[in-house]
């Protein structure tokens, strides 16, 4: 893979991965479907949904509907304790981009998702 987990400048808002997979895959445009509620939220919508991008983990189970952070399958990443774009997709293969969990039947969304 091409992820670096070097250090940046500032990471306020997203880890260090995503905003290194935005750098580049930004450029694509319309490709990742990108964009920011009006709560200043960064969302990725892809596949009939939209997802955040830079939430705490551990605040957003807090408002229920999540599994606990510490029964979260390790093959999603949380880095920094954020969601990020590692969280779904392979940032450390040939195939980076392709999905952690195959998403057959929501299965990947039922990893953190207790509904």
């Amino acid at each position: 893979g091409h992820l670096d987990a070097s250090p940046e400048d500032d990471f306020t808002l997203i880890d260090r991965f995503s905003f290194q997979c935005l750098t580049c895959h930004s450029k694509l445009e319309g490709v990742l479907n990108i964009a920011y509620t009006n709560g200043g939220i960064m969302q990725h919508g892809g596949g009939g949904g939209s997802h955040p991008i830079g939430k705490v983990y551990k605040e957003a189970a807090t408002y229920g509907g999540y599994k606990s952070f510490e029964t979260v399958n390790p093959l999603i990443e949380l880095p920094d304790g954020k969601i990020g774009c590692t969280s779904c997709h392979e940032g450390y293969s040939q195939y980076h981009g392709k999905l952690v969990i195959e998403m057959v039947g929501s299965q990947l969304c039922m990893e953190c998702h207790d509904l």
